[in-house]
């Protein structure tokens, strides 16, 4: 071949991969710019909660969570389940600018704001209840309410969990007298309220909380084969609050979905058919009995009134 047919080759060559090079660049250019960020929520292992791998696929907080996710088709989304400690240290340590991490749920906490971002509350909580053995706190009932302070007094225990921090916590630290009556355990990749019912049952607490609904605490009852009495506790019976906000990492992306959300939070009371859908949906998810309805829909209204 001669030297200007080489010539010829190599620049007809280059010709036609500069194109393809061009094209290539552009196209991959083109997908990371109309790339959704990922929004991936977070839950704790919890009854109603199925889990395959870390992905959440069925139970009633999905369908909650994907409720709202479907108001936010700006961003691509995951639900998945991780132990509590584990929720914070991803919100706390991701550095990937396309992706963020909230947690769903959430109790405000001054303390978590300096890692954190709440939105503003997607529910009404009701007096959290506690449970015992059945009967076993009947003698300190007084006008249908039990007063952990009394139970405290009388020498009664209960336990905390690392890293869970609520009204009822709250609550017990204000009125313990000793570490002896209060345990303070990791619960590890547990569920805490199964945690503290399998400790109701071997005697080594009188009472805890194990979730505000009566479906979990059915499904507790079942599974450890022993009948359980909810008593309201008069240190929170006017306690009842907005809450289960979301906790989003304090990025500019986090930052960004927790604003967003508000919006959509501000937006659903604008309408009553939506803002009833929302309510109910709200009820059907934290597992109240269904006794309880007409109070919750009272305080509902309080705290989500259509504008």
């Amino acid at each position: 071949m001669s030297q200007q047919s080489v010539n010829n080759f190599n620049s007809n060559r280059q010709n036609i991969l500069l194109p393809m090079f061009l094209l290539l660049f552009l196209g991959t250019s083109t997908f990371a710019a109309w790339a959704k960020p990922t929004m991936i929520w977070l839950r704790p292992k919890s009854y109603g909660v199925v889990v395959v791998g870390t992905r959440i696929v069925a139970g009633p907080e999905l369908q909650f969570m994907r409720w709202l996710a479907d108001r936010l088709p700006e961003y691509e989304h995951q639900f998945e389940s991780y132990p509590l400690k584990r929720n914070w240290h991803l919100i706390k340590h991701n550095r990937d600018p396309q992706q963020a991490y909230c947690f769903y749920g959430a109790t405000h906490n001054v303390d978590r704001e300096t890692w954190g971002v709440f939105t503003e509350p997607t529910t009404v909580l009701l007096p959290y209840p506690i449970v015992a053995k059945q009967g076993s706190l009947d003698a300190w009932l007084e006008n249908d309410m039990i007063s952990v302070a009394t139970l405290m007094q009388a020498g009664k225990s209960t336990a905390l969990f690392n890293g869970v921090t609520n009204m009822w916590t709250s609550v017990v630290e204000q009125y313990s007298d000793s570490q002896q009556q209060v345990f303070t355990l990791d619960a590890g990749e547990r569920d805490v309220g199964m945690l503290s019912a399998e400790l109701l049952k071997k005697g080594r607490i009188d009472f805890a909380f194990v979730g505000s609904g009566q479906q979990e605490i059915s499904k507790i009852e079942s599974k450890l084969a022993m009948k359980l009495s909810v008593y309201q506790t008069r240190e929170l019976a006017d306690n009842v609050v907005a809450g289960n906000r979301l906790l989003c990492e304090k990025s500019v992306l986090g930052q960004n979905i927790a604003e967003n959300l508000n919006k959509v939070l501000f937006g659903i009371q604008q309408s009553a058919d939506v803002n009833r859908e929302f309510r109910d949906l709200n009820f059907e998810v934290i597992g109240y009995h269904p006794s309880l309805r007409p109070a919750f829909n009272y305080h509902w209204q309080q705290y989500f009134a259509t504008n």
